[in-house]
């Protein structure tokens, strides 16, 4: 199988992860550049259903290389790769809002208020740690039991909602199996329409219900398991969010690798793509700033019609931000200093 290898990267990885920001990024557009109810927009729930999990498929997907490093090592490298970032940019959110509540004399926040953003703020590069770290424990510790200590692992996911690790590390674990057994890839690719028509099919009952958390997986199943038959709705929630993030990642991936290998020869565009999809994580830290802070406090898009909103103005936004990003994570990474500080990168 080739998987177009530059060095030691994967460039259809790279161009997947770049697919993969395009839609985030399209997602928050519609999110934040409207003031009514995004739930209600058709194409934002689709995108929903599948751009995390692709993104934490494909982190998992290259995650087995780091599972060779001793339990200390590996958590202060993830801590500064992942945590860090997510200190650095919290905290320039924060001032920035500060500074906004001074200058234009608005009320001021609570400290709680501030708490609640370095809480909660890219939730994803926090969830990505964790996961990380119990794959850690399944690859490192239970190799030789791998299976059992997955199960075991899944159970523990299944115990919080927190940073939607509940649905992220099915995800993660998929990913990484997919590494570690090519052939699963092979079948992927093999099998890619099939997955999207079941994907496609799933859409159609992907509701604004799955907006709203359920309790986990396994707070489901031992409610069920008592006779509390009102569970069995949250258990079939939770694992239709699961699955359908599973499912639709599987598709898009098998699609891809599909399509970059039958060309034979990767174009102009797929070339731009793969250098854009080495800087994801500069990406997703910098348009949480552009996008969701500075563009959606100047630009409402409320007058706008359904079709021109969804599928002209947002995606036109949306490859703007994705390039400006690029570009001043570029700019960011010819300072040593701000490179790791504001990426957790030292190189």
């Amino acid at each position: 199988m080739n998987t177009y290898n530059i060095g030691s990267r994967i460039k259809t990885f790279d161009i997947l992860k770049c697919i993969a920001i395009f839609f985030v990024i399209w997602g928050h557009c519609i999110q934040h550049l409207v003031s009514s109810n995004y739930e209600d927009e058709p194409v934002y729930r689709i995108i929903y259903s599948f751009h995390m999990p692709l993104f934490m498929m494909i982190s998992g997907y290259f995650s087995v290389s780091s599972y060779q490093k001793s339990i200390i090592p590996f958590i202060g490298k993830k801590f500064r790769q992942l945590i860090i970032p997510c200190i650095s940019w919290s905290f320039i959110i924060c001032i920035g809002l500060a500074l906004n509540v001074f200058f234009f004399k608005k009320e001021g926040k609570s400290l709680y208020f501030y708490a609640f953003i370095f809480y909660s703020r890219y939730w994803f590069l926090k969830s990505c740690f964790l996961c990380y770290l119990l794959g850690w424990f399944i690859y490192h510790i239970g190799h030789n039991h791998r299976y059992v200590f997955i199960t075991i692992c899944l159970l523990l996911s299944q115990c919080t909602t927190e940073f939607q690790l509940d649905i992220m590390f099915p995800c993660f674990i998929v990913g990484v199996e997919l590494r570690r057994n090519n052939n699963l890839l092979k079948k992927m690719i093999q099998y890619r329409f099939t997955l999207t028509i079941l994907f496609l099919l799933m859409l159609c009952f992907w509701g604004k219900t799955f907006w709203i958390h359920r309790g986990t997986l396994l707070n489901a199943s031992i409610g069920l398991y008592k006779g509390s038959f009102s569970e069995f709705y949250n258990w079939l929630h939770e694992l239709y969010r699961i699955l359908i993030g599973i499912i639709s990642s599987c598709a898009i991936i098998g699609l891809c690798y599909h399509y970059i290998e039958d060309r034979g020869h990767i174009s102009t565009c797929s070339k731009y793509a793969s250098k854009v999809g080495q800087y994801t994580l500069e990406i997703y830290c910098l348009q949480a700033i552009l996008l969701e802070t500075i563009i959606a406090k100047f630009l409402s898009l409320d007058s706008l019609s359904f079709f021109s909103f969804n599928f002209i103005v947002t995606p036109l936004i949306s490859i703007i931000v994705l390039y400006a990003c690029y570009i001043i994570t570029k700019l960011i990474n010819k300072s040593a200093l701000l490179r790791f500080v504001m990426f957790g990168k030292n190189k």
